[in-house]
Order: structure tokens, then sequence, then C-alpha cells
């Protein structure tokens, strides 16, 4: 069996080609909607929570695991050295589907952060910030951008917008949606807002990165864009069929 790390696209189309092509898949996601999408690519089953490497270990030994493949979200890089760390210590093969970054539109008002904090500092220079980098980061970023009105799109989840409003988030400024968007409803969005700089983060094409900028460029706002955490993941593909190519070359 093969244990897919899920909870993203990717995830659900790496499950959906490897049981298209005869493997039996675990699928594990931190929230039921994750392991729910799972489940609907086909999974064989479908886990919720996350784990520490022992536990991980373990299921592994119960599962008859013979690869991880890991598809978590660029960002949740905590995630991917636990699953390594693990892997290592049961000897089981692991393989990082890294999505590919997508096109950064070379221009004046793109601008990088290395961090959540680097980011709310650059972003405090401007007085309402659109932050469409979701909640797991809202509370570093809000620390730093005291005073200032944010905007926080979040996924429309009772967690994400208690997690708002208990971080003071003012109601109407908390817009829950379902991405991606598209160019020309991010661009209403931020204008509807009168938005002066968005924070995002680098989670590709997939999660519909060029649409954000190219919708701020639009309007001449700011773009402050936090890069990929720096994760050293060893093997590692950027496109779907790769990840069939690696289990048959190793004979899994």
């Amino acid at each position: 069996m093969l244990w897919v790390l899920a909870g993203t696209k990717d995830g659900e189309e790496v499950i959906r080609l490897c049981k298209a092509a005869g493997y039996r898949v675990l699928a594990t996601a931190v929230t039921e909607y994750g392991a729910s999408l799972a489940r609907e690519a086909g999974a064989d089953k479908a886990l919720t929570g996350a784990l520490e490497a022992e536990g991980m270990v373990r299921l592994m030994e119960r599962e008859g695991i013979k690869a991880v493949i890991d598809a978590t979200h660029p960002f949740a890089a905590e995630a991917s050295r636990t699953a390594m760390e693990a892997c290592r210590r049961a000897g089981t093969r692991y393989l990082r589907f890294e999505r590919s970054g997508g096109e950064i539109p070379s221009s004046p008002l793109v601008e990088t952060a290395r961090d959540f904090s680097e980011a709310a500092e650059r972003a405090a220079r401007h007085k309402v910030i659109f932050f469409a980098a979701g909640v797991r980061n809202l509370e570093v970023f809000l620390q730093g951008t005291k005073g200032r009105r944010v905007v926080a799109r979040v996924l429309p989840s009772i967690e994400s917008i208690e997690r708002c409003l208990r971080l003071g988030v003012r109601q109407e400024d908390i817009v829950a949606l379902q991405g991606p968007f598209s160019r020309e409803l991010n661009r209403e969005m931020l204008r509807h807002f009168g938005a002066d700089a968005l924070v995002t983060k680098e989670s590709g094409r997939v999660g519909g990165l060029e649409e954000k900028i190219q919708a701020a460029l639009d309007l001449g706002i700011k773009v402050i864009l936090v890069e990929r955490p720096p994760v050293e993941y060893g093997e590692m593909v950027s496109e779907y069929p790769k990840v069939l190519e690696w289990l048959r070359e190793r004979k899994i």
C-alpha cells in the first residue's frame, strides 16, 4: 500500500493517478475536509489528524506501507520534515511531490519576504492590507501590523472564522470563500475593500497565485509575496506522471 500525505489538490491528483495504476492507497489529511476529498479521489482509507514521527512509523508498519508520497502544501514544512524522519526510521521510501511555483511577474510592485514576520514588517507601511495567505499564519502577521486594517481571506470553515474573530479581526474584514479565484474576482475584492497592499504566499499555479498577483498589479497595488520555506526534500518530482515513473523504477 502507498501512503499519500494529502489535503491539497495535488494530493487528490496523486491519489487518482496511483489508483488508476492499480495501487492501494492510504491517505491522511489534517482536516476532515481534506480527508473527504481524499476519499472522493478514490483512497482506500482516509484518516484525519497530524502524527508525530513515532506514530507515523507505527502506521507504516500496521498498514504495510511501501512508500510515502508527500503531497502536502508547500508551506507545510514541519509536516514534511516529520514524514522524512519517520521514513528514515522505518526504512520506507519517501517522495516529495512539489507543485511548480508558477510565473512571478517582474514588477517594482512585487517584493518578497522570507517569512510572515518580515511580510508584516513590510505590510505595516500600508493602511489596508488584504491578507490572502490562509488562517494558519495570521496570528504572526497581525502581531506585526497592529494599527493597520487587515482583511483576511480564509477558508469558509467554522474553525477559520472563529480563529479570525479570536485574533481580533473584525467580522466585516473576514472573507470566507473557497478558492482559487479568477483574476477578475480577485481584482473586485481588492477594490471593494480599498486595499493598498496584498499579502500572499508562493503557493504556485494550483493555488491561484498568478491570478492574485495580476489582479493587484491591475490596480497598482503593492504585492508582498512570502517565499516557500527552505526544505531539503531529497527525492522530489513536480509532474504527476513522474510519480508513477519513480514507483516503477524502484519496483514498488
